[in-house]
């Protein structure tokens, strides 16, 4: 059974924290695109602060309501370069389509970089329950 008819007043409420790191939005990347980190976080926070899902089976609202907090950063020029080079690293041909060269990259070749990335640049150290998700933008 889901939530029923419960007031937003009185629903749990659980923070999530998603970190947002802009890689090469400093006018360093390869298309010279500067973009603010802090309008980013307004606008998101803006867009959406909170979520309250419903029941899958009967389209209630349940008794849980996400809090959002958006930490978004524009990372180091220096975070653009490690990333090039591991993506560079790990790129395996894959063919030609239409006069464009195709690559893959298997994730978890990769995966060990962007976590050293996300431990030193997203610091959380919250004692209260919460989610906690990355995302970093590449240009």
């Amino acid at each position: 059974m889901c939530g029923g008819d419960v007031p937003v007043q009185s629903t749990f409420a659980i923070p999530i924290q998603i970190g947002i790191g802009l890689v090469g939005f400093n006018a360093d990347g390869a298309g010279a695109v500067s973009f603010a980190a802090d309008e980013l976080s307004l606008t998101l926070q803006n867009s959406l602060p909170a979520l309250r899902p419903n029941c899958y089976q009967t389209g209630e609202a349940l008794n849980v309501q996400y809090r959002v907090d958006y930490n978004v950063r524009n990372l180091a020029t220096a975070i653009l370069h490690r990333i090039e080079g591991v993506l560079h690293d790990n790129m395996k041909y894959v063919a030609t389509i239409e006069n464009v060269l195709t690559y893959d990259i298997e994730v978890t070749d990769i995966e060990d970089t962007i976590n050293q990335i996300y431990r030193t640049h997203h610091h959380h150290h919250h004692h209260t329950l919460s989610a906690v998700c990355c995302l970093l933008l590449f240009c």
